[in-house]
């Protein structure tokens, strides 16, 4: 992993947004962070941490409790990083947001590789940042960013945690519980075949050759058994073939002369209709005279009809003249009457016009004074309301100078009383720790001195466990754990036990080595068991000069006094805090009034200026309507002498009845105007009528003409017809009428008598033929039966044969098969018992994770040997690292007679310097051999603790490091010596409260 660009927001001393370029930061490897104690150094580790991990480690911040890692002054915590894994290029954004409530809360991270958004939510981000990281965010903190108060965390590890987190940093689960799991599934996998196998093999059932043989000799009796009833079947066959066909004509026979029977028995009927058609066919011939003399019946009633509607229609003719006459008297005399009554209308035409004018005029006039009234009363209004607005603003001036006042009288509340106090209680909080600290070391020493007493005891039970185990070390064991480890290699993989890369061949010859190895090893320990027992008492003065230290610094630092001194200073923040909140919404609130009333202040001319545009626009109309109203006045005087004496209501009564005057006028004239129309209508009626009486009277006389003709000539035609259908045996017409068949009758007859006379032929043909096949000839039904028995049984045996022979056929065939499946299945079965018999050895072998507890013990024995080297090199020789059997660290003294100490022992200068070799060790091993591939380090504290000389052998150490590994690393530390030596460097400056937050300056 390598750094690219950084950009913090918001996060606890950064108000405004900073940003750290990190690519030219690390130009030449090894860069620093300076500034001053509190400026904010530390924020710029915690905003990465925060970033890829949703925590700060400081303050024990994570994404569900944020509120005390944003700025005061801030409403977004926001963080971007960029960075590069491998190939591929990483961005990440998280962000914090204050919402109208105060509320803190996050919005959706985003993460981007290679330019595409791989997770836009939290869970998202979380889980697509552990697999691309492969580690945690505490073994992060432990090996790769150490943050304040996290440094030491490595070397304070017991040695089961420490085992878990090798184990999880180098990826070694696959060969612990992984591998445990894949083995006992294959395990199960190959008991469960084994079962189903033997299973498959009892479901075959038993089957030998012996019974297959029996089988065959079986089947080839039954195939002769079989050929000689197909010949006796065949032979009677033939002779039930000729018996058949006589019954068949014997049969055929008995049912032709019952249908012969049948149908002499329709011959009565077949007689009638031919009778029927012969009928039929006569009465053709008369039927179309028939219908000639219907038709003249008909012609003749028609004209009687037509006679008598003639006759009624005349009459009507005659009546409708007679009222056509007095309709037009009556016109007449009614005319002359609205005549009358127009003359004796006086209707004065002109004298309504003049009035109708003059009494517009007026109304005019009243209207137009109205208007006058009405703008006159809004000007008052429009007066009034300007001299309010004017007044208003005078109050609203006086009311904001009031607020400005009061804004400027407010107290103001300096934020950076709230960051010292902060800072006092970190400080407190550190200082309490370290007396936790120390307590736990007295503890600890104490707890050491009562074991050292014990130890002889110890160390003769083992020297016996020692030897025991050198006795029963398994070499089959040990071989076998490095052939499943060589097999589960591959190329490119790093090996768990070296980190290479490349894995060639390797012999058994390498593992009996390191068998040897481990014997000298075992051998060589048992020796110094017996050197350590000299060692016992200066090792017992070393801690109780350590105690006496640990009690000195306790009476110096009483822990009451912290405490109580804490909880003052935090009831101190907190009283600090709600003022400063207080003064914000103070502030907050003046801001808002002042604003209101300056809005108001500016909306007072626009509504001046509107009330002044209306009142001018009110008196342009005023002047217009009052020449309109001058102008109607002179144009009343032609009428005032006429209508002197007349008022409003007189002259409306007057208008009103010379109205209705000339309404009766237009009224009668109308009513005359329709008499004419009449009159013109009823003499062009009269003549119309005329001309129907002549036309009606002679259609009358020539229908009387034309039935007296019809009714002769249909009297002799009948006569005639009646003589000749009498002579052909009709009684009457209606008789020749009723003879006539339809069409579809005529058709279904003829077909019924030709069907009959055809059927009897046929019939006569097929009996004869019949009776000279049979030839006096006869077969009982019982005799037929015996050979319909005969004819069965022989059927039914054959059948019953080839269903035995195909079931022999199948069997022995499936029988054939089954032998062949058991011997597979027998093949197989043997497969997975081998199978299985590997998985069960191999899972005794590596049960209860005794491999992986392996490779990590020998990954922490590789980092163990880097420390060593750097420790040695820094300490000029004098401390070097060790591990005992739990997996515990021990700084051998080599300048004290190879004394070996517990951590917990060392001063603060000495954790620093042990701690800072096994974390670059620890870095190391994850640039060559982890999934993450680290290109930086970055440490956060302790090079105050130093001297000049071992300052300087770190410097050296860390150039070292960064030249032969390729490692930029990154020092955060208000020490001046180190801002004088390292070229690249950031340098951060303290917020200033009310001006700014933290500046960050990189050169």
């Amino acid at each position: 992993m390598k750094p690219i660009l950084l950009e913090i927001e918001g996060l606890q001393s950064f108000q405004e947004k900073q940003t750290i370029d990190f690519e030219k930061l690390s130009e030449y490897g090894l860069f620093g962070i300076f500034g001053e104690t509190g400026s904010g150094k530390s924020s710029i580790l915690d905003g990465m941490i925060f970033v890829l991990f949703n925590q700060i480690p400081r303050t024990y911040d994570n994404g569900d409790k944020i509120e005390s890692s944003l700025n005061t002054l801030s409403k977004i915590l926001k963080v971007y990083f960029k960075f590069s894994l491998g190939e591929d290029i990483f961005e990440i954004t998280r962000i914090y947001k204050k919402n109208s409530k105060n509320e803190i809360k996050p919005a959706n991270p985003i993460l981007i590789k290679n330019g595409d958004i791989i997770a836009s939510k939290i869970k998202e981000v979380e889980t697509k940042i552990n697999e691309e990281f492969g580690i945690s965010p505490k073994d992060f903190m432990r090996s790769v960013v150490l943050p304040q108060g996290k440094f030491n965390e490595f070397l304070k590890l017991r040695g089961v945690e420490k085992m878990e987190m090798l184990e999880n940093i180098f990826a070694l689960e696959k060969y612990g519980k992984d591998l445990q799991d894949k083995v006992t599934r294959e395990k199960n996998y190959w008991k469960e075949e084994l079962e189903k196998f033997k299973n498959q093999r009892i479901g075959k059932g038993d089957v030998d050759l012996d019974s297959i043989e029996s089988d065959k000799k079986i089947l080839e009796a039954s195939k002769n058994i079989l050929n000689d009833l197909i010949k006796e079947k065949e032979s009677f066959d033939n002779q039930l073939s000729e018996v058949k066909i006589l019954k068949e004509n014997i049969s055929q026979l008995k049912k032709l002369q019952e249908e012969k029977m049948y149908l002499l028995e329709k011959k009565e009927k077949i007689n009638i209709l031919k009778n029927k058609l012969e009928k039929h066919n006569k009465a053709l011939y008369y039927i179309d005279s028939i219908n000639y003399l219907e038709k003249d019946v008909k012609t003749i009633h028609n004209l009687k009809i037509s006679l008598e509607k003639e006759s009624i229609e005349k009459e009507k003719i005659y009546k409708d003249i007679l009222n056509l006459n007095n309709l037009s008297i009556n016109l007449e005399s009614e005319k002359k009457e609205i005549e009358i009554s127009l003359k004796n209308l006086n209707f004065q035409n002109k004298n309504l016009r003049d009035i109708s004018n003059f009494l517009n005029l007026l109304i005019s006039i009243k209207d137009k004074e109205d208007f006058l009234k009405n703008y006159i009363k809004e000007n008052s209004e429009y007066e009034s309301e300007i001299t309010n607005l004017q007044q208003h603003s005078i109050s609203l001036k006086e009311n904001l100078s009031i607020l400005n006042e009061n804004l400027k009288n407010l107290s103001i509340i300096d934020n950076n009383t709230i960051q010292k106090i902060s800072l006092e209680i970190e400080n407190l909080k550190i200082q309490l720790n370290s007396i936790s600290d120390k307590k736990i070391n007295k503890e600890t020493l104490e707890s050491e001195i009562t074991i050292i007493f014990k130890e002889k005891d110890e160390i003769q039970k083992k020297f016996i466990n020692i030897e025991n185990e050198i006795n029963i070390i398994n070499k089959n064991n040990e071989d076998m754990v490095l052939s499943l480890l060589k097999k589960n290699l591959k190329e490119g993989e790093p090996c768990p036990l070296c980190g290479s890369i490349h894995h060639p061949n390797s012999t058994l010859n390498e593992v009996l080595e390191i068998d040897k190895t481990q014997l000298k090893s075992l051998e060589l320990e048992k020796e110094n068991l017996s050197k350590k027992l000299i060692q016992f008492s200066e090792k017992l003065f070393y801690l109780e000069n350590q105690i006496k230290e640990i009690n000195n610094f306790l009476d110096e630092n009483p822990l009451e006094k912290i405490e109580n001194l804490l909880s003052s200073k935090e009831n101190l923040l907190k009283e600090n805090k709600i003022l400063f909140e207080n003064f914000l919404k103070e502030k907050e609130k003046l801001e808002k009034e002042i604003i209101s009333l300056e809005t108001n202040l500016k909306e007072i001319p626009k509504k001046m200026n509107f009330f002044t545009e209306k009142l001018e626009k009110n008196n342009e109309k005023i002047n217009i309507i009052q020449e309109n109203l001058n102008n109607t006045k002179n144009l009343l005087l032609p009428y005032t002498n006429k209508f002197e004496n007349f008022t409003i209501e007189t002259l409306i009564t007057e208008k009103k009845k010379l109205e209705n005057d000339e309404i009766q006028f237009e009224k009668f004239s109308k009513i005359l105007e329709e008499i004419n129309k009449k009159t013109s209508n009823l003499k062009e009626s009269s003549t119309i009528l005329e001309n129907k009486k002549v036309q009606i009277n002679s259609n009358i006389k020539n229908i009387q003409q034309n039935l007296i003709e019809f009714e002769k000539n249909y009297k002799i035609q009948n006569e005639e017809l009646l003589f000749k259908i009498k002579n052909d045996n009709f009684i009457n017409l209606e008789d020749v009428k009723n003879s006539i068949l339809e069409n579809n009758l005529v058709i279904d007859f003829t077909k019924e008598i030709e069907t009959y006379n055809n059927s009897l032929i046929s019939l006569t043909s097929l009996i004869e033929n019949c009776k000279i096949i049979i030839n006096n000839r006869d077969i009982s039904e019982e005799e037929w039966k015996i050979f319909v028995e005969k004819d069965r049984n022989l059927t039914i045996k054959i059948d019953s044969l080839k269903k035995e022979i195909s079931i022999l056929e199948n069997n022995i065939k499936n029988a054939y098969e089954t032998l062949e499946e058991i011997k597979e299945i027998l093949f197989l079965e043997k497969k997975a018992q081998e199978k299985f018999d590997v998985a069960e050895e191999l899972l005794k072998k590596i049960g209860a994770r005794k491999f992986v507890k392996f490779l990590a013990k020998r990954k922490l024995e590789a980092i163990v040997a880097n420390a060593s080297l750097r420790l040695e090199y820094i300490t000029r020789g004098r401390y070097n690292l060790d591990i005992d059997d739990n997996c515990d660290f021990y700084v051998v003294d080599a300048f004290n007679s190879g004394f070996k100490r517990k951590c917990s022992t060392l001063s603060g200068g000495e954790t620093f310097i042990v701690s800072l070799s096994l974390a670059l060790a620890l870095s190391n091993q994850l640039q060559l051999k982890g999934k993450t591939h680290l290109e930086f380090f970055f440490l956060d504290e302790g090079f105050g603790t130093l001297d000049e000389n071992l300052l300087n052998k770190i410097i050296e150490t860390l150039e070292d490091i960064r030249k032969e590994e390729n490692l930029n690393i990154g020092i955060i530390t208000h020490v001046e010596e180190l801002k004088q030596r390292i070229i690249r460097k950031i340098e951060v400056f303290s917020p200033i409260p009310g001006e700014r937050g933290t500046l960050l300056k990189q050169r």
